[in-house]
């Protein structure tokens, strides 16, 4: 069953836990696992979970939910070649077909001696050999097989940061090795993690090639060292539009004709108190851009590392966003038309503007009569060099502590992320639907008079009185799981 078929940190203290956890049982198994969306969005998306130690609370996840678990993501231990290439007890767990299994493969075993560079020269092919024989012996030589993951970060010796060249060749010596093993169809998962600057590193320069990769992965986890835990929308927005995050994986996969995947992700609780908290936004989020987009499967990592990185649903952990994952999982994926922002196009004087995408030079409205849904971008359209601040009044009187003050340009009311040069959303499906206002004072130099501008919009839909046809003039909203037409670091989500 290919995911063609189905749908046509861990940084290294994570893996270290998990390799004593197998020492300790005695080699317990790792598992883990306009608005027009895609022709192929949200349909037969696959849903996964991380588990440790047996089949057992991969049932229990299944029941919990209310819905078949259709891959089982699995790490495969890394201390030795012998446990990357023939680990037959934990691979023999799965030989009945009880779930297809994504397993995660390492590159290079927790030895003295070896590198990337050496196995770009095929040094290390037998022992991927070894490994694709073993699979299909298990029944299992249909996997999905997500070989050195996370490479823009540090955490692994495969980072591909210093010799992205060596990566590709190591990664395409694999590949051609395992597909060698007659009566197997293995897919192959090439999985950064999400946002470039979790390592600084463009992952597009370790991309082996269409040919060498079936699958265009992430891992995403909803934790960020630049957020705190309410700011939920603006945390999303940097998933989103940071360089190589969500934005950037709909629009690489697109373009290479792949489908993309969620090869682990989970909110988080954590020591730090920079932990994502109880997000149902950014539940309701993902399973939105799931929705819209060509995701082959998706997989919950459903494990505790420890006390101070906890990511488990289905403990009480997260108890409004446990409820929702239930509920929208269990509706499935179907595309959803969303609602679209509607207005009168801006022209080059009008003050007080609204856009759909982050990039501050995408086509504008004028605020003032516009219908919003979603997320938005507003502006005001001053000159740098005359305007001193620009303070917003949302719904209230243009006197005393404004809602938003904004003392650089580009003026945008959601401001600018502090960890990447794009803007901040206004999302507006957390607004009560109806008229809203929004003055802006402007304030300038060189004595000039301050202006002061009250504009007033509707927000998203009122039953009864909203006709939510889409007029002429509309924007697509990035609120429904944006789908791309541009191409655009993750927040370090571990």
């Amino acid at each position: 069953m290919s995911v063609k078929t189905v749908k046509a940190t861990k940084r290294r203290n994570r893996l270290t836990s998990i390799a004593a956890a197998v020492a300790t049982a005695g080699a317990s198994l790792l598992i883990g696992v306009g608005v027009a969306a895609p022709a192929s969005a949200g349909e037969d998306v696959a849903t996964g979970v991380f588990s440790a130690g047996s089949r057992g609370p991969v049932t229990e996840w299944g029941q919990w939910v209310g819905r078949d678990v259709e891959v089982t993501t699995a790490f495969l231990p890394q201390m030795t070649w012998k446990d990357i290439s023939e680990w037959q007890w934990g691979i023999g767990l799965y030989k009945d077909r009880y779930h297809r299994m994504a397993w995660a493969v390492p590159m290079l075993p927790d030895t003295a001696g070896v590198s990337i560079q050496q196995g770009a020269t095929g040094a290390y092919n037998g022992y991927f050999k070894k490994l694709a024989e073993t699979l299909k012996a298990n029944n299992q030589g249909d996997s999905i097989i997500r070989i050195g993951w996370e490479f823009n970060s540090d955490s692994y010796s495969w980072s591909a940061k210093k010799d992205p060249a060596s990566y590709i060749a190591y990664w395409r010596q694999i590949v051609n090795t395992m597909r060698s093993v007659p009566g197997t169809s293995f897919e192959f998962n090439w999985s950064p993690g999400s946002g470039n600057n979790m390592g600084q590193f463009d992952s597009v320069r370790a991309y082996p090639g269409d040919a060498y990769v079936d699958i265009i992965g992430q891992s995403l986890y909803d934790h960020s060292k630049s957020f705190k835990p309410e700011q939920y929308v603006e945390r999303w927005a940097n998933f989103y539009n940071q360089p190589g995050g969500l934005k950037w994986l709909a629009e690489f996969g697109k373009a290479h004709n792949k489908p993309i995947a969620f090869s682990e992700w989970g909110l988080t609780k954590s020591c730090d108190g920079l932990d994502s908290g109880d997000d149902t936004y950014f539940i309701q989020k993902l399973h939105e851009y799931i929705s819209n987009n060509n995701v082959a499967y998706e997989s919950y990592f459903n494990h505790d590392p420890s006390s101070c990185e906890q990511h488990k649903l289905n403990t009480g952990n997260f108890p409004k966003a446990a409820a929702l994952y239930k509920k929208l999982w269990v509706e499935g994926f179907a595309p959803k038309a969303a609602p679209v922002t509607t207005g009168t196009a801006a022209t080059s004087t009008t003050l007080v503007r609204v856009r759909t995408d982050s990039d501050v030079n995408a086509a504008k409205f004028n605020l003032d009569g516009a219908h919003l849904h979603g997320a938005n971008y507003i502006d005001v359209n001053v000159p740098a060099k005359t305007t001193r601040s620009v303070a917003f009044y949302l719904d209230k009187a243009a006197t005393g502590t404004a809602t938003k003050t904004e003392f650089t340009a580009p003026y945008d009311f959601g401001g600018m992320s502090p960890i990447s040069p794009t803007a901040l959303p206004t999302d507006v499906s957390t607004w009560t639907p109806g008229t809203h206002t929004l003055t802006v004072v402007v304030s300038r130099y060189n004595n000039l008079p301050t202006i002061t501008q009250t504009t007033t919009f509707r927000v998203g839909v009122v039953p009864g009185v909203d006709d939510v046809a889409q007029p002429t003039a509309t924007l697509a909203s990035v609120a429904a799981a944006p789908v791309v037409t541009a191409a655009p670091r993750q927040v370090a989500g571990r």
